[in-house]
């Protein structure tokens, strides 16, 4: 993730900055949060806290009163967290276009990063 940052910083934006940033915007969408909250962390870890509990309620925007599909709201939080996982090759995959597909893992997903904070294909 810093590595990320850095890049911003010095003005070399990458394919991994533009698919990190994206994964950013879906946490920010899906659970109505900003990024940074002074005193609570970065969403990323937020998020992935609340996915470790398996209960999609505590991280889905409270704004949405429940009136989303739960399985969709996996896979976009399960394509999020792929994103910005910096310890894993595969979240590039996203940005060359690879599609999000399995049966095995968090609302479809193969990957295991919600439940296991990593990422490892199940």
């Amino acid at each position: 993730m810093w590595a990320i940052f850095r890049d911003y910083i010095t003005g070399r934006l990458t394919e991994s900055s533009d698919v990190f940033s994206f994964g950013v915007v879906l946490l920010e969408v899906t659970s109505g949060k900003p990024p940074i909250i002074p005193e609570n962390g970065h969403i990323i870890e937020r998020v992935r806290q609340k996915m470790v509990t398996g209960n999609i309620n505590s991280v889905a925007d409270a704004r949405l009163g429940g009136s989303y599909n739960i399985n969709s709201m996996w896979k976009v939080l399960d394509a999020a967290m792929m994103c910005t996982a910096d310890s894993c090759s595969k979240a590039n995959d996203v940005g060359r276009g690879h599609a999000i597909e399995g049966k095995s893992g968090i609302g479809g997903s193969s990957w295991g990063h919600g439940r296991h904070g990593k990422c490892s294909k199940r």
